[in-house]
């Protein structure tokens, strides 16, 4: 059966953690356990909702107070200089990783625009409004003249029309030419 327990005073350690090296429970700190409360824990905590033993006192370490809390401090001072230390022999590391992981976040916004961009010139070649490339409204084709390769290149992938590799201007627009007058016909 699980208990509710309350810390009621200082000595109860569980993990220690980055932001509490030694591990020391807070008072206050509450959480359940199986089984009973270990014996050690008497005077330094309680069963939640339920009436102390009578009699019973608290244990507050007295006079070791002092040596008690140097002691914590201690411990303390000696985690983070070990801390310190982890964190300067891996300074470079860290530097090395934030500079990687900044370059990645601009490549990575470099590539949503150039999407973008691509996205609005794929648009431009949506000619019949289905959402795809191309369509049935050949009155709507982009012209053919004054355009420098790269542009004919880009209107033959929309068209789905092949280019061979090493195709002169004249040869892409008569392709393109060729393909729309098929379409027409069919």
């Amino acid at each position: 059966m699980s208990k509710r327990i309350r810390i009621t005073g200082p000595g109860i350690y569980g993990a220690p953690t980055k932001d509490n090296p030694t591990g020391e429970l807070a008072i206050g700190t509450e959480f359940d356990i199986k089984g009973d409360m270990p014996v050690g824990w008497k005077g330094r905590a309680v069963v939640v909702g339920v009436e102390p033993e009578e009699g019973s006192v608290a244990i507050l370490n007295g006079d070791d107070d002092e040596r008690v809390t140097a002691a914590r401090e201690e411990v303390r001072a000696e985690a983070q200089k070990f801390i310190d230390k982890l964190r300067g022999e891996h300074a470079e590391d860290l530097k090395a990783l934030t500079e990687r992981a900044e370059k990645a976040e601009g490549d990575l916004a470099t590539a949503n625009e150039q999407l973008a961009a691509l996205t609005a010139k794929l648009a431009a070649f949506d000619r019949d409004g289905n959402g795809n490339p191309g369509g049935s409204k050949t009155d709507d084709l982009p012209g053919l003249t004054g355009k420098n390769k790269a542009e004919l290149l880009e209107i033959a992938k929309a068209e789905n029309v092949e280019v061979e590799e090493g195709a002169t201007n004249a040869d892409i627009v008569s392709a393109i030419e060729l393909a729309r007058e098929e379409a027409a016909k069919a």
